[in-house]
């Protein structure tokens, strides 16, 4: 079990957020949102990444799977260097 006040790394993150990625569902819907200014469909992909983060492993908490959920969209789109940065 996770002591209070620890949270997990992005490196001890990487292993669930690679299981959720293979979740072609959960990916799909994500994708979907990514971008839309949806935030009610945005909080219920972020909600059921959490919830499927969580059945991987029921020591996961809200936060540590909104993390996952940013983890997997900038996978999806990384960021960009803005206009005339190099």
């Amino acid at each position: 079990m996770l002591k209070a006040g620890r949270w997990r790394q992005t490196e001890e993150l990487k292993p669930i957020a690679d299981k959720v990625a293979q979740n072609t569902e959960l990916m799909e819907r994500l994708r979907s949102v990514f971008g839309s200014g949806d935030h009610a469909r945005t909080r219920e992909v972020t909600r059921d990444i959490c919830l499927y983060a969580q059945q991987l492993d029921p020591t996961f908490g809200l936060l540590e799977g909104t993390r996952i959920a940013f983890m997997l969209a900038q996978k999806l789109c990384p960021p960009r260097e803005p206009e005339g940065a190099k």
